[in-house]
């Protein structure tokens, strides 16, 4: 089994749409941890603001198979082929670690490189994960959000109905 580190987001009917997502990752996935809900202004564009969390997985599917796995839950879930990158979006369904591995083949960068640069990624993911180790800067999850978080965007954990 490889631990992996999915981040979740959405700004166009977000409660539900998180929700949903994180329904479709229950049935597909032993799930060992879930972070809080965070809000954030969208971040590369004019939009609605974001809702994010990250979800810690167990899975025996290699790289390839989990990001195709992770796509249709995507596409299950209202997401368009038409998306763009910086647009409001129904959902988005990142792999932000696998296992320790390094890598950037089939066009997945691993571990992904928003972990470092937003506070939307970087935050729930150092809450999940507080000792978790960053396979390229070898720092943990928690380390590199007290040395990052006062140049990233704000971001703030919201109550949230899972009900």
């Amino acid at each position: 089994m490889t631990v992996v580190y999915v981040g979740i987001g959405s700004n166009l009917n977000r409660e539900s749409n998180i929700k949903t997502a994180k329904t479709h990752i229950e049935d597909n996935f032993e799930v060992t941890n879930l972070s809080s809900v965070y809000e954030s202004e969208a971040e590369g564009f004019s939009g609605n603001r974001f809702l994010n969390i990250v979800v810690e997985i167990n899975t025996n599917l290699d790289k390839k198979d989990l990001i195709s796995r992770l796509r249709k839950i995507e596409f299950d879930c209202g997401r368009k082929e038409s998306d763009r990158k910086y647009a409001n979006r129904s959902i988005d369904i990142d792999l932000l670690t696998y296992g320790d591995q390094v890598d950037a083949s089939g066009g997945v960068c691993i571990p992904r490189k928003d972990i470092l640069r937003y506070a939307f990624v970087l935050a729930p993911l150092a809450e999940v994960a507080p000792n978790g180790i960053h396979p390229v800067t070898m720092d943990t999850y928690d380390r590199l959000w007290s040395k990052n978080r006062a140049r990233m965007q704000s971001t703030w954990i919201i109550d949230f109905n899972w009900g």
